[in-house]
């Protein structure tokens, strides 16, 4: 290998390191070899390569971004669904890209956890109603005694012994 190569290379590989180090600031890489996306891109975060996908423009990135997708998928969903999902993509003899379907499983599973707290929500809420049900104060109805009821009561209560309470009676 000669200087000049030599020289072209340790550009190349500063380059890299600089883009790697810097790649929350990347944006549209559409000038940029494959070569260069392959080595730069593993390192890019979920949000960042969704940014740099949208920001460039007029280029399929699907090529290099493809495998990096299939592995955010295998992360977060696991190796059963992942491999479930390329038996049904063979079976219907589809070839999807692996950001869409790691979007539209995200939304899914979204999906899915808000329902389970909206339905936790509004089991909570009725448990709530019902206990403050429970705790309310209630009119009722008196029934007002007549007064030959108050003697025949005190002299259950008291008997017939008590002349303070015969004297409060009548």
């Amino acid at each position: 290998m000669n200087q000049a190569d030599q020289k072209g290379k340790a550009l190349s590989f500063a380059a890299v390191s600089a883009a790697i180090d810097n790649r929350r600031f990347l944006g549209d890489v559409s000038d940029m070899d494959l070569d260069v996306l392959e080595q730069i891109l593993p390192h890019c975060s979920k949000a960042q390569l969704t940014r740099i996908e949208k920001s460039t423009k007029g280029r399929d990135l699907s090529l290099v971004t493809d495998k990096l997708w299939k592995r955010f998928y295998e992360t977060e969903f696991g190796i059963k669904s992942t491999e479930l999902l390329i038996e049904v993509m063979k079976e219907a003899n589809l070839t999807l890209k692996w950001s869409e379907m790691y979007r539209e499983k995200s939304n899914r599973v979204k999906e899915v956890a808000e329902k389970k707290v909206r339905d936790r929500l509004k089991v909570l809420h009725r448990k709530e109603d019902a206990r403050k049900q429970s705790r309310q104060v209630r009119v009722c109805e008196k029934v007002q005694p007549s007064s030959s009821n108050k003697r025949n009561l005190a002299k259950q209560v008291t008997g017939p012994k008590s002349k303070l309470m015969k004297r409060v009676i009548s």
